[in-house]
């Protein structure tokens, strides 16, 4: 146990300066403490106690190694006793305490021995400052800085002068620039850009300015002359006082995206372009009927312009019995039937049109049907040709059955005459 120095009675403390140096001790904004040769805390002020959470009484019950995580232990004997054999005359070190709750107290300790007249050590005075918040923030700050490291855009910091001051992996493999290479370089030196968009440039400049952030495409040309499309999103930097020190950086390299877009987008408008000169009818419409889309051979088929069918309504070009063998259809396509029906068209000119038409359903991105698409091809011929044929197989009939009833008369004419003449026969033999 440690010896109670705030008592009036205390050598240590009587002296004319007893009271300054009081005040002093006990007002610091940090930890202090005087420990005795074997570790006691034989005096300590407000701070040092409100750091670990017990009371000045309490910590003069204790020593050192009480309150001190056990891996920082041996690190902090061997300093200690460093001291007293003369090998140093002070020691700093960051350890971490044990607060009286249980939680971690990390604080840096600045500790030196005190002599007498004669170099008799007397006592150890410590300075402990409290560096938890530090230590959190710098840990915060080591796994932001690993974080980025592994990002795979490339992440760039620019002071207010466009001098480089962060370059991560990201950004070594982006420009094929490597990290020492790159700090503190301009950034303009390492790569060039350019605004897709003329007046993306002061775009950027205000959203910065009025947002902090900006994010758009331009162009990035490397040292080797390597152009990337690229997907920039830019950040204001600021510190404490919230003023700007610089610009941060995140980029993207979308060439092969970009690249792959503009083929997609000649392949949609060559696909387009089938579909609007195709020779067969083509319908996208919604779960209602209404039809969001029709090429130019389907309007045809009708009899009406383009623009004024577009947005009208399926059903209304059906009369009521094809208008419910459509209805039945489609609902065994939204089950999942897969197959064609035929359907008889009333279009403008009221002459009914016969079609062949193959409809699937239409998903969203979530799976949910939200409608059809129709392939319609034109039977009319087809259905020509079956009525001749059905009227030459009628007409072929009804000549048979002509043939067939004057044939039936004939016959009984001759089998009448015949068995008049067997009768006759008979008569004369008998």
């Amino acid at each position: 146990m440690g010896l109670d120095l705030t008592q009036d009675d205390s050598d240590y403390l009587n002296n004319p300066l007893e009271e300054k140096f009081k005040l002093a001790f006990e007002n610091a904004p940090i930890g202090m403490c005087l420990l005795d040769l074997n570790g006691y805390y034989v005096i300590v002020n407000q701070a040092f106690s409100r750091m670990l959470g017990y009371t000045p009484q309490e910590l003069t019950q204790k020593t050192y190694r009480d309150i001190t995580h056990p891996d920082d232990l041996p690190k902090n004997k061997q300093w200690f006793q460093e001291i007293l054999e003369g090998k140093k005359d002070h020691y700093k070190l960051q350890k971490r305490y044990i607060h009286h709750d249980g939680a971690i107290i990390w604080a840096e300790v600045l500790a030196r021995l005190i002599r007498d007249d004669k170099g008799q050590p007397l006592y150890f005075d410590t300075h402990v400052t409290d560096i938890s918040l530090i230590k959190e923030q710098n840990e915060l700050i080591r796994f932001q800085a690993m974080a980025l490291s592994q990002v795979h855009d490339a992440v760039v910091a620019a002071d207010n002068d466009n001098q480089i001051i962060y370059w991560n992996k990201g950004a070594e493999e982006l420009y094929g620039v490597n990290f020492q290479d790159a700090l503190g370089e301009d950034l303009n030196e390492v790569n060039e850009y350019q605004w897709i968009h003329p007046e993306d440039e002061k775009d950027a400049q205000k959203s910065l300015e009025t947002k902090g952030t900006w994010r758009g495409e331009n162009k990035h040309r490397t040292r080797e002359g390597k152009e990337l499309i690229v997907e920039s999103t830019l950040s204001v930097l600021k510190n404490e006082k919230d003023q700007k020190i610089g610009v941060l950086s995140v980029v993207r390299d979308i060439t092969q995206r970009k690249l792959m877009e503009r083929e997609l987008k000649k392949s949609e408008e060559n696909y387009r372009s089938l579909v609007e000169m195709a020779r067969t009818g083509v319908i996208f419409m919604d779960l209602t009927g209404k039809m969001e889309y029709i090429n130019p051979h389907f309007a045809q088929l009708l009899g009406f312009k383009l623009k004024k069918i577009r947005g009208t309504n399926f059903f209304d070009f059906l009369d009521s019995s094809q208008q419910q063998k459509a209805i039945n259809y489609l609902k065994n396509v939204k089950d999942g039937f897969r197959g064609s029906v035929e359907l008889g068209f009333t279009p403008k000119n009221k002459k009914p049109t016969w079609t062949l038409i193959s409809f699937n359903m239409v998903n969203d991105a979530h799976g949910e049907q939200v409608g059809y698409i129709g392939i319609v091809m034109d039977i009319n011929s087809r259905k020509g040709v079956e009525r001749s044929l059905m009227e030459a197989v009628q007409e072929r009939d009804e000549i048979l059955q002509f043939y067939i009833n004057n044939l039936h008369g004939v016959i009984k004419q001759v089998f009448t005459k015949d068995l008049k003449d067997s009768n006759h026969l008979k008569t004369q033999l008998t």
